[in-house]
């Protein structure tokens, strides 16, 4: 498990870099929501793939720079005067993780229990592309999946421009995006840049829909004003796309009054392919990545091999 959470750590610190020093600024909002979700996918799978033929064309010594720092602290571990105490603080370690999976796992499922009692104490209108929820005696604008919340204090023109708002969350699907990054922090809870990840998508998919009613709307200034009028209740679900959310309105405004970014900017995608040659390459070379580590009892450790299936001591 430590070797897993290292690459997983050191791939996702390799994508986010490309992404907040190339990417994050253009204005290629489909790109980049393409690429938050296939690299966060790729993180999780990218430890589990090898490549032999990969592995014999690069030479020894590069092979053995790959491998040094995973090797230099299993020596340290394994150098331990105490060998039981050492083994018996890693499976408490392991456990640490399973409890804060188990952990996140509930709030998850209390978040979608408090929105199913929403859901089921608002007014239903059903119409072809999304379902009205009104919620009442409350300002809060939210929608989720192809439901569309609107608190019943809202004035009835501010409504519609929120339904148009969130009615593009809908049709882009934004919301299966959001779960998914909920799956993944429910995995991956002690991963900083997972919650940044998160971020980040919001982000694109809040400047894909400015975009788009933007460029609808000939009055760009109308369109600053409806932002900056009012301020919404938003639900503390992370999963949900919210109307207004204080924290993006100075990102959205500049977002909104950037130049679109010039085709050539494109290229800049393709800096994921030495990336990708930089990981592929290292859980090639890796010889430590080839075996699965498993605790046996408090004291001792066993290592099966991926190659033969021999069980090692």
């Amino acid at each position: 498990m430590l070797n897993y959470i290292i690459q997983v750590l050191l791939f996702q610190t390799l994508f986010f870099m490309v992404f907040e020093y190339l990417l994050k600024k253009e204005t290629f909002f489909t790109g980049n929501r393409i690429y938050l979700l296939a690299t966060q996918a790729l993180v999780v799978v990218l430890p589990f793939i090898h490549f032999p033929k990969l592995q014999k064309q690069v030479p020894l010594t590069y092979q053995n720079l790959y491998t040094k720092g995973y090797v230099q602290v299993i020596e340290t571990l394994n150098s331990s005067s105490n060998v039981e105490v050492t083994n018996t603080i890693l499976f408490q370690w392991q456990w640490v993780i399973y409890l804060g999976i188990a952990l996140s796992g509930f709030l998850f499922l209390k978040k979608l229990y408090s929105l199913y009692i929403t859901t089921k104490n608002a007014k239903q209108f059903r119409y072809k592309e999304y379902t009205l929820m009104q919620l009442e005696d409350t300002t809060t604008a939210f929608s989720f999946c192809k439901a569309i919340f609107i608190g019943a204090l809202i004035s009835k023109k501010k409504q519609q421009e929120i339904i148009t708002h969130e009615l593009i969350h809908v049709t882009q699907k934004h919301s299966w995006d959001l779960l998914f990054f909920e799956a993944i922090r429910i995995l991956f809870w002690w991963n900083p840049l997972v919650y940044i990840y998160q971020k980040r998508i919001t982000e694109v998919h809040e400047y894909y829909v400015d975009y788009k009613l933007n460029k609808a709307n000939t009055d760009k200034n109308s369109y600053f004003e409806s932002l900056l009028s009012e301020i919404f209740q938003t639900k503390d679900i992370r999963f949900t796309s919210s109307f207004y959310k204080a924290s993006l309105i100075k990102k959205r405004i500049q977002m909104l009054t950037k130049m679109k970014s010039k085709n050539r900017q494109l290229l800049k995608y393709f800096f994921i392919v030495p990336v990708m040659a930089i990981t592929v390459t290292y859980v090639s070379c890796n010889e430590k990545s080839k075996q699965l580590a498993v605790l046996v009892g408090n004291s001792e450790w066993h290592t099966t091999d991926y190659k033969s299936g021999e069980t090692i001591k």
